[in-house]
C-alpha cells in the first residue's frame, strides 16, 4: 500500500468513532505515454473517501454524537438507517438531496438530509466520474449504530446520455 493511502486509513480509523473501511486505490502507468490509467472505480474510491471525510465530520461526530449525549429517546433504535440518494455538480455543490429509503422516523431522516447538504460543498469531481449531465450520482446509506456514513454503504453511478448506467470498470485517463 501507498504510504499516502496507509495514512488516510490511519486519520480516518483515528477520526472515525465507527467501524471504517480502508479504500484502496492503485493506479498503473501506460507503458508507453507514461499517463496514469485508473478504473472509474478507483476514481469514484478517492472521490468518495474525499466526501467523507466531511460527511463524517458533520454527521457521525455532530449529529449522532448530539443525540447520543442528550440521550434522545426518539432516537434509540440503534436499527434505524437511511439512503439517500445524492447527486454533486461539476463545480462540487449538491444539485440534489432525496430521501432514497426511508428509515422509518422522519426526523431522523430530515436530520441526515440537513447534515449533508451542510457539509457542501465538495470537491470539484474528477471527469472520470461524472455522468452525461456533469453530475456525480451516489447512494449513499447513514446508520445509526457503529455503521454510521461509513463509504461501505455509498454506491456510485454513471448514466450515459440515454439515462442508461455505464460500468465502473472502465479505464479511463487519470487528470487529477
Amino acid at each position: 500500500m501507498h504510504r499516502r493511502g496507509l495514512m488516510v486509513a490511519l486519520m480516518g480509523a483515528w477520526l472515525s468513532g465507527c467501524v471504517h473501511h480502508e479504500i484502496t486505490v492503485r493506479a498503473t502507468t501506460a507503458p508507453v505515454t507514461g499517463r496514469r490509467l485508473v478504473t472509474r472505480a478507483q476514481a469514484f474510491a478517492r472521490y468518495i473517501s474525499a466526501m467523507h471525510r466531511q460527511i463524517h465530520q458533520a454527521y457521525t461526530l455532530g449529529f449522532l454524537a448530539d443525540i447520543d449525549a442528550r440521550k434522545d429517546a426518539s432516537y434509540a433504535d440503534q436499527t434505524l438507517w437511511t439512503q439517500l440518494a445524492i447527486a454533486v455538480d461539476a463545480d462540487g455543490r449538491l444539485d440534489g438531496v432525496a430521501v432514497a429509503r426511508k428509515s422509518g422516523l422522519q426526523a431522523f431522516d430530515v436530520a441526515v438530509v440537513e447534515r449533508v447538504t451542510a457539509t457542501a460543498p465538495f470537491p470539484p469531481p474528477p471527469d472520470a466520474i461524472k455522468s452525461a449531465d456533469g453530475k456525480v450520482h451516489l447512494d449513499w446509506q447513514f446508520h445509526r449504530d457503529e455503521r454510521s456514513c461509513g463509504t461501505f454503504g455509498v454506491d456510485p453511478h454513471v448514466y450515459g446520455p440515454a439515462g442508461n448506467e455505464l460500468g465502473l470498470a472502465e479505464t479511463v485517463e487519470d487528470r487529477d
